[in-house]
């Protein structure tokens, strides 16, 4: 998954040992460094595979399935937890029609509440206009 990614395989030595010394000792290059139009989820569910602690690795193929579902259906992924923003894009990135008619609706309301306000003050100007002209008649 790293190498179809990055396009390059996460550790690369001069020999298998050397290799293997890399695999044990570092840490990968975050996929987007190398390629920056990398996914951001999709960078956390490669690098979780990657973990070098088992506990932060997923627990078995089936929960880096359930992830892979999750963002192949743009919703929040379980190895990274995303806040309120970030979820209400993913949200209105899943449903564009409902968040265009929601949209839609909110902009004629305040179209409708400003006609309603412009017209009520014109309505004051032309009583105390009248007011005025009575006054100066």
């Amino acid at each position: 998954m790293y190498e179809v990614l990055a396009g390059r395989p996460p550790f690369k030595g001069k020999d298998v040992l050397e290799t293997l010394a890399q695999v044990r000792k570092k840490e990968p290059v975050r996929p987007r460094t190398v390629c920056p139009a990398v996914d951001r989820d999709l960078e956390t569910i490669c690098l979780t595979c990657l973990a070098k602690d088992p506990a932060r690795r997923y627990g078995s193929a089936e929960a880096l399935a359930d992830d892979l579902d999750r963002w192949v259906r743009r919703e929040p992924i379980a190895a990274r937890p995303v806040g309120r923003a970030e979820r209400a894009t993913k949200w209105v990135s899943r449903n564009p029609l409902v968040t265009a008619l929601a949209g839609t609706s909110i902009l004629l309301l305040l179209a409708a509440f400003g006609g309603l306000v412009v017209l009520g003050y014109s309505r004051t100007l032309a009583e105390k206009n009248h007011e005025l002209e009575i006054a100066n008649a």
